[in-house]
């Protein structure tokens, strides 16, 4: 979305969120913050590539703003976080994410990461035991056994490719090439997690393999979750299935606190 649809986007989608931005370890953080801060937050994570904007239908949630704050990041690398350059290390991702945590930590936490987004929200709730109190793992790209490659990933790699292709398209693509032996390195992590956890999976995602909802199922082993899989639905279970997303989001704060009003 350029400026021009998001002011259009706000005409009829009050309130327009705060943007804010910070800089840490040589990099800025940009995201929008929408809802009452006293509100238990919902962190959102996007994949690769995304911006803050793709959960954009959810900070403008009646239902939610009445329940939750929010904030929508755009990653390292993309949108305005390019200060310091592309991140391809998850745990450096989750590093720079840690000042959110820490500023809202007086309220539960609830991480919301979709595909290459979901080991950042898992890593930082792995080192955030207290803080963050509940995970929603969508489309987790978390397998590094099933990295999926096309055909066109390695020309869109390649020297003529970096020159061909917009920004985002290469930063998601120096992500993709690094994200296996990032997960290699996350395999002890998962153990780790505690909180409170709901996985969604489409069946017919064609972007990362389904059997990756199966994995995050088998390695969660010290965090009382559950896994849904959802047989008929695709990649972008946030924008298919909304509603189910917002029953697991109300199902995982009644779990960790006082029921929401």
């Amino acid at each position: 979305m350029n400026n021009k649809e998001l002011k259009a986007y706000y005409k009829t989608h009050q309130p327009t969120p705060n943007f804010l931005q910070y800089d840490t370890l040589g990099h800025a953080v940009f995201y929008a913050h929408a809802g009452a801060k006293e509100l238990p937050l919902l962190l959102f994570i996007h994949g690769a590539p995304g911006r803050w904007y793709g959960y954009i239908d959810y900070l403008s949630d009646s239902t939610l703003l009445k329940n939750f704050q929010m904030i929508s990041i755009d990653r390292a690398g993309y949108g305005n976080s390019t200060k310091g350059g592309t991140v391809t290390s998850i745990a450096q991702q989750a590093l720079l994410l840690q000042p959110i945590i820490d500023k809202y930590s007086k309220v539960p936490i609830i991480i919301i990461g979709r595909s290459y987004g979901g080991p950042i929200a898992s890593y930082l709730a792995a080192l955030n035991k207290v803080k963050v109190k509940a995970l929603l793992l969508i489309s987790n790209a978390a397998d590094p056994k099933l990295e999926k490659f096309w055909w066109f990933s390695k020309p869109v790699q390649s020297s003529l490719g970096k020159l061909l292709f917009k920004k985002p398209i290469n930063v998601s693509s120096d992500e993709k090439f690094a994200h296996q032996k990032e997960l290699e390195k996350m395999t002890p992590l998962w153990k780790e997690i505690i909180q409170p956890t709901i996985i969604l999976q489409g069946g017919k995602d064609y972007i990362i393999y389904p059997q990756n909802g199966k994995y995050t199922d088998s390695v969660l082993v010290n965090a009382p979750h559950q896994y849904i899989f959802l047989p008929n639905n695709g990649h972008l279970i946030s924008n298919e299935q909304p509603s189910l997303v917002k029953n697991c989001l109300f199902d995982l704060i009644n779990q960790v606190c006082i029921s929401p009003n």
